[in-house]
């Protein structure tokens, strides 16, 4: 699993940092000739001004909801809701932002904040934030794509102790780190239209806790102006 890892994020990363002169001149398909398709704004991090797109993913043991749309200046307003088996839920909203943008590929970074809230014989809830790295390399249809992001979650425990004389109550903070690591290929049936399989990795209460990776479908829906990428290189 790790091999596999290691070389889907090789490739990603060699598509889109390598100079043009590395790599013969391919033609854009048609349908990407006026900019990309919308699973590549959601799965690339970033939309362009105007443009929307939004994904429902449903996979084991995490599914997701996650709508975005381009804002003047660059930056894309997120709104996201993970949830695993619906007894952990993590609503969120942040933005989004393209660091690299070319015709092959595209690495982005975002930030959101929201709240944790885990059902169980000892609910608990707190604030969270989540810091996010995607790098994507762009292959006409077909799109491979890595992200990783580092997850933090304050959880206040209260303590109550009941003696003769009377009852005391102490708050106490207790942080939790989730470090997440996904992979998967998004594929552009349409401009408008695409979808994605792969798996996501959530390491909840690292490193004390152990984490299996889990696998999603993803399908993603989108419009408004998509502008071509601007490639420096060429």
């Amino acid at each position: 699993m790790r091999g596999a890892v290691g070389l889907l994020a090789l490739l990603v990363i060699v598509a889109v940092v390598s100079p043009a002169e590395a790599m013969p001149r391919v033609h854009r398909p048609e349908f990407t000739k006026n900019g990309d398709p919308a699973t590549f704004d959601i799965l690339g991090g970033g939309s362009p001004e105007g443009a929307w797109a939004i994904e429902l993913r449903g996979g084991y043991p995490w599914s997701s909801f996650r709508g975005q749309l381009g804002m003047r200046g660059g930056l894309t307003p997120l709104v996201d809701l993970q949830t695993a088996l619906f007894k952990r839920w993590e609503p969120s909203l942040g933005f989004s932002g393209r660091i690299v943008d070319r015709p092959r590929g595209r690495l982005s970074g975002e930030l959101l904040i929201g709240w944790t809230i885990e059902t169980g014989e000892v609910p608990k809830n707190g604030p969270h934030a989540v810091a996010r790295v995607r790098v994507m390399g762009i292959l006409g249809r077909v799109a491979p794509w890595f992200a990783v992001a580092t997850g933090h979650t304050v959880y206040v425990d209260e303590t109550i102790r009941i003696s003769e004389n009377a009852t005391e109550t102490t708050l106490s903070a207790r942080h939790e780190w989730a470090p997440v690591v996904e992979a998967g290929i998004a594929i552009a049936i349409t401009k408008h239209v695409g979808i994605d399989l792969g798996f996501d990795w959530h390491f909840v209460g690292a490193p004390d806790r152990f984490a299996l990776p889990g696998l999603h479908l993803g399908v993603q829906v989108g419009a408004g102006p998509r502008p071509p990428p601007m490639d420096f290189a060429r």
